[in-house]
């Protein structure tokens, strides 16, 4: 994080394996994050962008393959943490009623207002899953090869549909 408004802060999907079993963990992490940024630029304006879908990888080295089709076995631990960090980020606002993390959520967002001291810096959530997508032609959906070749790192394109969900 630095002074210019285009810094930022990026986490990556790096752990979504684990996620798949630790949901509730992953949100936490996500939400202490924003805390933290929060605490440190409580003026600056956060976008949490959600995670995106991603596609499984099977064999080793060479002969590696790579499925793009949807759902994979990511999918449902992706949507769950997707849904109850935006349910989280609405909350900031007080809009929410319901809890998210496992039913702490309440309690984070009130340490969140307390440690950060709210600011005027807005915090915002974008999905930014269904550009990923495209149909296969049979009746499935399937994460488009030109976003994501190897059916988790975005392509250049992929970059620039990442930038478009932060400018919306």
């Amino acid at each position: 994080i630095g002074g210019g408004w285009s810094d930022g802060a990026c986490v990556s999907d790096a752990n979504v394996e684990q996620a798949i079993g630790s949901v509730p963990a992953t949100v936490a992490g996500i939400i202490a994050i924003i805390a933290s940024i929060r605490r440190m630029a409580p003026e600056a304006g956060v976008v949490v962008l959600g995670l995106p879908p991603r596609g499984e990888r099977h064999g080793k080295g060479w002969s590696m393959k790579y499925s793009h089709l949807q759902p994979s076995v990511y999918t449902a631990a992706i949507d769950e943490v997707n849904r109850r960090v935006e349910e989280f980020v609405v909350g900031l606002s007080g809009d929410a009623t319901t809890t998210a993390a496992g039913g702490d959520a309440r309690e984070e967002r009130t340490r969140l207002h307390v440690a950060a001291g709210v600011g005027s810096g807005t915090v915002a959530f974008a999905p930014c899953t269904s550009q990923w997508l495209e149909p296969d032609g049979v009746g499935h959906v399937r994460l488009d090869k030109t976003l994501m070749s190897d059916a988790l790192h975005p392509t250049e394109k992929g970059l620039a549909v990442l930038a478009g969900c932060i400018k919306e």
